[in-house]
């Protein structure tokens, strides 16, 4: 929904019903696979077949970059979506000199959840101020007290997931002017 790709076709369609919908189909044709159901009754978390992600990834080439750690960041100009899998990042930076070809294109920024230990605000900055185009960026289930003011700056975000931290004191104001 977030990166524009479903188009309600009423009037009074919500995105939020689109999705379902082509979630439903998906589900009944097996593309997804032993979805979890939470206490409201909605699936929420699913596998997806393993022949169905492996036509997704050679579909995406190199718009998709799986991040293990400083040391293995691979990404090119094509990089759209990017999820960092590096579990420590307690004190780290945010490393932009090996992102800046990739940086004007990203629309995806996903970190792990449940990192081990907090995560830096230094990290937080460099990650907003490296990609001005993002439209996804999740952070959830991470430790920090405080969203940086600069996330006003990303003017092409739609979706920004802070679920389950349970760190977070407030949001800066410039997200309320967004």
């Amino acid at each position: 929904m977030a990166l524009g790709l479903l188009h309600p076709s009423g009037k009074d369609e919500e995105l939020e019903d689109v999705g379902d919908r082509y979630f439903d189909v998906l589900l009944k044709r097996s593309f997804f696979q032993e979805p979890e159901v939470d206490w409201e009754g909605f699936e929420w978390r699913c596998k997806i077949h393993d022949l169905v992600h492996d036509l997704a990834a050679s579909v995406a080439g190199d718009e998709q970059a799986i991040v293990n750690d400083e040391k293995q960041l691979k990404t090119t100009e094509r990089a759209r979506h990017i999820s960092w899998t590096d579990n420590e990042l307690l004190g780290k930076e945010f490393p932009k000199e090996h992102l800046l070809e990739a940086a004007s294109r990203v629309r995806t920024f996903t970190l792990p959840y449940a990192l081990e230990g907090p995560i830096s605000n230094s990290f937080l900055n460099g990650l907003i101020s490296s990609f001005k185009c993002l439209r996804i960026l999740e952070l959830r289930e991470l430790y920090f007290k405080e969203l940086p003011s600069s996330i006003g700056k990303l003017k092409h975000l739609r979706f920004l997931a802070l679920s389950w931290n349970q760190m977070i004191e407030a949001l800066p104001n410039s997200v309320s002017s967004c």
